[in-house]
């Protein structure tokens, strides 16, 4: 029989065996047991970290590009006035070269109007002896369009556009998009 320091000596054996052998198979990147290596196991892990990230960063770049959206629709989209500006003639674009044709009389009579309106604000201007321009969208369309009518006749614009006037720039008529349109109805 064996004593008892005989025994702990075998079962000390036994488990430093099974401590090696397994270590042994931690460290081979197949063991015969067909399961993963330590080096494989922190391979995959590390690739899931990654994934998790960068899934992390295309959500975040996401939310920013819809913040950026709401905030660009929350400003009212302010565009200059052209003489293509206007609703009456633009079903004429891009119909050929007889659309171009009958659509540069529209063309013409707005860009007479915005003429006219430069002039108009001109004279207004050499009247005040002061250099100034109007300084609000209601005496722009009480001391420059009304006087100045039928040469000062805003043509009509596309639906949710309306005629702007900024005293920062008092020569250039602007429209804005007050909703209920196109953004892209001037393009």
């Amino acid at each position: 029989m064996a004593t008892l320091n005989q025994v702990s000596k075998l079962v000390t054996l036994i488990l430093l065996g099974i401590g090696i052998v397994g270590c042994d198979s931690s460290t081979n990147t197949r063991s015969s047991g067909g399961g993963a290596s330590m080096g494989e196991m922190a391979a995959a892990l590390d690739a899931k970290t990654a994934a998790e990230k960068k899934e992390q960063q295309r959500l975040e770049a996401e939310r920013k590009a819809e913040e950026a959206r709401q905030a660009a629709a929350a400003q009212p989209q302010i565009e200059v006035v052209t003489a293509h500006s206007p609703k009456k003639g633009r079903s004429l674009e891009g119909g050929g070269y007889l659309s171009v044709v009958a659509g540069t009389r529209f063309w013409a009579e707005h860009q007479i109007i915005l003429n006219h309106i430069r002039h108009a604000m001109e004279l207004y201007r050499a009247d005040k002896g002061d250099g100034s321009y109007p300084k609000t969208q209601d005496e722009f369309m009480r001391e420059i369009i009304e006087p100045n009518l039928p040469a000062t006749r805003l043509p009509e614009l596309p639906e949710g556009w309306e005629y702007y006037y900024d005293p920062e720039e008092p020569l250039t008529l602007k429209m804005i998009n007050r909703g209920g349109g196109t953004p892209s109805a001037v393009d």
